[in-house]
């Protein structure tokens, strides 16, 4: 899907979106009830372990890494270059999809993600910490679902004026959609999603150098109890789901958990080569959580203690524990997906859990 960056006097580089796969992992749930006498063992080996202090209680993200450029100084016309770009993404969204705008989000992750990248000399989803985009993303105070694009360009001593840089900007945007055969159109596919309401948008430059990143999100879900997790393991999470954009069909079907082990250090050098030059994934799918008389066939079922699930609302709660005992510290990603009328999985979080031994 991806390629590594032309080398020359002009280098374009551009790594392809992640979450693909998960709609592939979203049809193994097997619509299986279970005799009423199934349901004891499956629910005694969920609750093994309550009352075992996992790792210290979790509310939101205290438990994860910090952001090493959390607070990145901007560009003097960074308000500029943003709106620009934004105006970019929207008229390709329109005219090369026919899709609505999407709105502007806060910084959250893609600044520090675009700094950090042009001060260190790298272009990768992976940052020098060794955290992928939803995991940074998580980090910053996002609870919703986001994809990235990455892009950056070089031309010695090109970049000297706001206007150089919009260039720069305009011409990447258009290698990422109306050039992208290289990469499977992966960026065109994430810049013209559908289902996307808003986007984040980092950029970072010097004379010879414009980095951007652009966070897509689908904001369809509005928390009223955020999602929480107990130091056993009991995740809660409660929430209005807005029906824009066509998002209505048959439902939640379940929860996807995917683990990644526990983030360790890169250096510009490893950051270059494979596997960090490429696409990124969601890690190792090891959980599905479901309501009572659903299984997954492929790694641990969970069965949530509460589920609701309407087309207005959305409240869960579930034992993360055994899962969490069984693989380990690392980080733990819950994917949410609600399958719209045309049979379309339409991401809702991206949230991570980070677990500490």
């Amino acid at each position: 899907m991806v390629g590594r960056h032309a080398r020359g006097s002009v280098a374009l580089g551009y790594l392809a979106v992640a979450g693909l796969l998960l709609l592939v992992v979203a049809i193994i749930l097997v619509v299986a009830p279970l005799a009423v006498g199934d349901l004891g063992p499956l629910i005694q080996g969920l609750d093994q372990g309550v009352g075992q202090v996992l790792v210290p209680p979790i509310s939101g993200t205290s438990n994860s890494p910090v952001l090493l450029y959390a607070n990145p100084p901007l560009p003097s016309d960074y308000s500029v270059l943003v709106n620009f770009t934004l105006q970019v993404i929207n008229q390709d969204r329109s005219t090369a999809g026919g899709l609505p705008s999407v709105s502007l989000n806060p910084r959250l992750a893609a600044q520090q993600h675009a700094y950090s990248m042009l001060i260190n000399g790298y272009l990768s989803h992976w940052d020098t910490q060794g955290l992928k985009p939803y995991m940074r993303y998580t980090i910053a105070g996002g609870s919703k679902y986001m994809s990235e694009n990455v892009a950056f360009i070089r031309t010695v001593g090109g970049y000297r004026t706001t206007a150089s840089v919009e260039d720069a900007v305009k011409r990447l945007e258009y290698e990422m959609v109306y050039n992208d055969a290289a990469h499977n159109w992966g960026h065109r596919d994430n810049i013209l999603d559908s289902y996307h309401t808003g986007v984040s948008i980092g950029i970072a430059y010097n004379a010879d150098s414009v980095y951007l990143v652009q966070d897509f999100t689908s904001d369809y879900l509005n928390w009223a109890v955020p999602i929480t997790v107990s130091g056993t393991g009991i995740v809660t999470l409660s929430g209005t789901l807005s029906g824009a954009n066509g998002v209505a069909g048959n439902g939640i079907q379940m929860m996807q958990i995917f683990y990644d082990s526990t983030p360790s250090l890169l250096n510009s050098s490893q950051l270059s080569v494979s596997p960090y030059n490429s696409e990124y994934g969601e890690g190792t799918f090891v959980a599905g959580v479901v309501q009572q008389g659903f299984t997954v066939p492929q790694g641990a079922t969970v069965t949530a203690s509460q589920w609701e699930a309407t087309q207005t609302g959305i409240s869960m709660t579930f034992n993360l524990g055994p899962v969490i005992r069984s693989n380990g510290q690392g980080c733990y990603t819950l994917y949410m997906a609600w399958q719209s009328s045309s049979g379309k999985q339409v991401l809702l979080t991206s949230y991570t859990i980070f677990v500490k031994a």
